[in-house]
């Protein structure tokens, strides 16, 4: 399922979706080949069949579609935009490559310390190797 957010003309933030039914038994036949699914805040639409290229087409291309596809009714409980959607990986990414830098860093701090340790030791075992 492809997915775009947009804002039309007036400012409203829509989401898209093309959709393609597994079985058409519990669909109306003008569905049967699918349809593209647009929702805002306070409502719900939907074109049928899915336009070629929607995915990557001009916002423009998207406002014609949305004025063109069907108004169908939104049941609060359904809505595509309440559903819990995970966080953006690159947020995400971002923080855990910041925190694995500082994990890094205090591991090269904490090896160069011990190779001081060591080296002093060292020294000290020599010096008294030569007594």
């Amino acid at each position: 399922m492809a997915y775009r957010e947009f804002t039309d003309s007036e400012g409203i933030v829509w989401r898209a979706w093309d959709t393609y039914p597994s079985s058409v038994s519990n669909v109306r036949s003008i569905y049967a080949a699918g349809w593209l699914g647009f929702e805002s805040q306070s409502e719900r639409r939907r074109l049928h069949p899915v336009p070629a290229g929607w995915d990557s087409a001009p916002d423009d291309a998207l406002w014609a579609w949305l004025a063109a596809a069907t108004p169908v009714a939104v049941r609060q409980t359904e809505s595509f935009l309440n559903q819990t959607r995970p966080e953006p990986a690159a947020p995400a990414a971002t923080d855990e490559t910041a925190q694995n830098n500082a994990l890094l860093d205090a591991t090269r701090a904490v090896v160069e310390r011990a190779r001081s340790v060591i080296r002093t030791v060292t020294s000290t075992i020599g010096q008294h190797d030569k007594d």
